[in-house]
């Protein structure tokens, strides 16, 4: 897949796509991946070889005016007051990532550093199993230096978001969710855990940016409960040391890999890894119909055409960044108007 113009592989991605009987996942997960196949693909013609530096890959992925953000970044999360509170480029000089595909994993616990170094040899990275709380993908990479083994092993969190209420501001609380502690990545008693880096793709953003998220305020993460000769008890977690960043928009000004003449493509494929609201509106132009449709799904969405056949009153609210500002204006549950069969 070194060619990229031989093989336009989110071209021939969205003709696939448009094919029935394929899972294209809920959250874009897919399009993640062709945006790291890709990075990495450039890394290795250019370094011509199969083993490239983190530096060099977080270059090719994300877009050049962004690279201060990033190289130049301090940690969201420190293990100590002081000794980590270094820039990304010097904490991860020496580490290297080394993948050339994807495995679907189907058990929450490979992503423990046990299975991971094995995974590394044999060139594989993660797409995390269905239901696996806070993770999509997950890149393992060597830390320190070319030594392959359980202690040497960092990675790169990767949550995905398909859904435009994810623009440029950041969530913290989908950092919070990449706890390596209670992902399994470490464990409980891990006596030097390894800097990690954690990543959000919110990839339907109509905005686009790359930020990094530096010394977060401090949260509480939830102690996890762990059973002692037979009595459970409250454990707190454990501190580790993070670098965040915040990637919003699948286009050229946030993905180095992203070509201008393939934004498009790209939104086209964000859409296509949407059933919903698409599907109502596919193969039409006539509005009666798109609502026919919308009325055979009664309850199901915002959209008032679910509810016409049941409910009078019903309007779609206004939604920013998640966050409804318009519930004021919205008629009292004894103003709604119930049609009876």
């Amino acid at each position: 897949m070194r060619d990229r113009e031989a093989f336009d592989l989110p071209r021939e991605l969205r003709e696939e796509l448009q094919k029935p009987g394929l899972d294209k996942g809920d959250r874009g997960e897919l399009i993640c991946l062709v945006l790291l196949l890709i990075a990495r693909d450039v890394a290795v013609q250019e370094k011509d070889s199969a083993a490239i530096e983190v530096l060099l890959f977080m270059e090719k992925l994300l877009a050049t005016q962004w690279s201060p953000t990033v190289f130049d970044s301090k940690p969201a999360r420190c293990r100590t007051n002081t000794k980590d509170q270094l820039p990304f480029s010097e904490v991860f000089a020496k580490s290297k990532i080394y993948f050339n595909h994807f495995v679907k994993v189907h058990d929450f616990k490979v992503i423990h550093r046990a299975f991971l170094w094995r995974l590394i040899a044999r060139g594989a990275a993660v797409l995390c199993a269905d239901n696996q709380g806070g993770i999509n993908v997950l890149l393992p990479f060597l830390y320190l230096d070319d030594k392959l083994g359980r202690d040497n092993v960092s990675g790169i969190f990767i949550q995905v978001k398909n859904d435009g209420t994810f623009s440029s501001t950041p969530n913290l609380f989908l950092f919070d969710a990449m706890n390596p502690y209670f992902l399994g990545f470490f464990d409980m008693d891990e006596q030097k855990p390894v800097p990690i880096i954690r990543m959000v793709f919110a990839l339907a953003s109509s905005e686009s940016c790359v930020k990094a998220v530096e010394c977060a305020p401090l949260r509480t993460n939830p102690p996890r409960i762990v059973k002692s000769k037979g009595k459970e008890r409250a454990r707190p977690c454990p501190a580790y040391t993070t670098y965040d960043f915040w990637c919003a928009g699948t286009t050229a000004e946030t993905f180095s890999v992203v070509r201008p003449g393939d934004e498009q493509v790209y939104s086209d494929l964000l859409k296509l890894c949407r059933l919903f609201p698409g599907v109502y509106e596919a193969d039409t132009k006539i509005d009666s119909a798109k609502s026919a449709r919308r009325n055979m799904n009664p309850g199901t969405a915002a959209h008032p055409d679910h509810w016409s056949k049941f409910s009078t009153g019903v309007t779609e609210p206004d939604r920013v960044d998640g966050v409804d500002f318009d519930c004021q204006d919205e008629a009292a549950d004894d103003d709604v108007e119930m049609q009876m069969p």
